[in-house]
């Protein structure tokens, strides 16, 4: 092996051992969850299928199907189309991911006109994009730097390029918003930084603070044009973090034990409540996480 093949050669054995790593991450989250999956699937009350249900679950099982795929391989596919099936995962993952945050995100701001726009926009960028890179995508055979084989890879990145910086950038946008109508709460304001911690911390949204603060390193990486081994290492990482991240954010309205129920529901009961699951002042049927039953015409906070 000559110097020059060295590096690749180092980044791609790291490479697939983050792959492994990443893999058993995910393993555990979906093991340690399945109750939760469960639970939903089956329409168990307080639980049924409204959008955010489909995304949540799509956005879990995507993730989980792009790493086993992209560990175990698609076996004798053709090469341009096996990369293009391995893509399309990664695609509705995130989607589906983005729509977790999209909801939460107008919850916070209670619906505001401006804050559905710009979701709508982003949402539509990245599905416009997607579409873009599937049309001009192209992999094929190539012998890599210190690889003794050939193996298939893309042989041009302005697809790869244009998803990775139009999802990380629409996410940024939104993770911002997100955190900016949490700070202006006068409940988290009144505790100063430990209160907006803390709210991050109590509603599962840490994960995605990591991912608001890779976000811009990411797209410097992107725009440098780094090698190729170097740029999936840091995209994939940032894949995982932002799926983690979406999922546990809308778990944890499930499981917060700080939510209350809506007073006045005449269908309530001691044994089965309704519960409000947007914690910031905004209509449950927006949010589409609430419990089965007349929903109330407004929500209290409990931040």
């Amino acid at each position: 092996m000559d110097g020059s093949s060295a590096p690749s050669s180092v980044a791609q054995d790291a490479f697939l051992k983050l792959q492994w790593a990443f893999l058993g991450l995910v393993f555990w989250e979906h093991l340690t969850h399945m109750d939760h999956d469960w639970r939903l699937a089956r329409n168990a009350p307080p639980w049924r299928w409204p959008l955010t249900t489909w995304a949540y679950l799509l956005s879990r099982y995507s993730m989980f199907l792009t790493i086993i795929l992209s560990v175990s391989g698609v076996g004798a596919i053709p090469c341009n189309t096996a990369v293009r099936l391995f893509f399309a995962f990664p695609y509705l993952f995130f989607v589906s991911s983005t729509y977790l945050i999209v909801a939460r995100t107008v919850a916070i701001w209670a619906r505001a006109l401006w804050v559905v726009v710009v979701s709508c926009v982003g949402m539509t960028a990245q599905v416009a994009v997607a579409i873009y890179a599937l049309a001009i995508f192209r992999a094929d055979y190539q012998l890599l730097p210190g690889s003794t084989t050939s193996q298939c890879v893309p042989v041009e990145l302005r697809s790869v390029q244009s998803t990775a910086s139009t999802n990380t950038g629409v996410d940024m946008i939104i993770l911002a918003i997100m955190f900016t109508g949490l700070w202006r709460r006068p409940e988290t304001r009144a505790r100063g930084r430990a209160g907006l911690v803390r709210v991050l911390w109590a509603q599962g949204l840490t994960l995605l603070a990591i991912v608001f603060i890779a976000g811009i390193p990411l797209i410097v990486l992107i725009a440098v044009n780094i090698n190729v081994v170097g740029l999936t290492i840091a995209i994939t990482a940032s894949f995982i973090l932002q799926g983690l991240g979406a999922t546990r954010m809308a778990r944890n309205l499930y499981e917060d034990p700080t939510l209350t129920p809506i007073p006045n529901d005449p269908n309530a009961s001691s044994s089965s409540e309704q519960l409000e699951l947007s914690t910031v002042d905004a209509p449950v049927s927006y949010l589409d996480l609430a419990c089965t039953g007349n929903k109330a015409a407004s929500s209290s906070s409990v931040v």
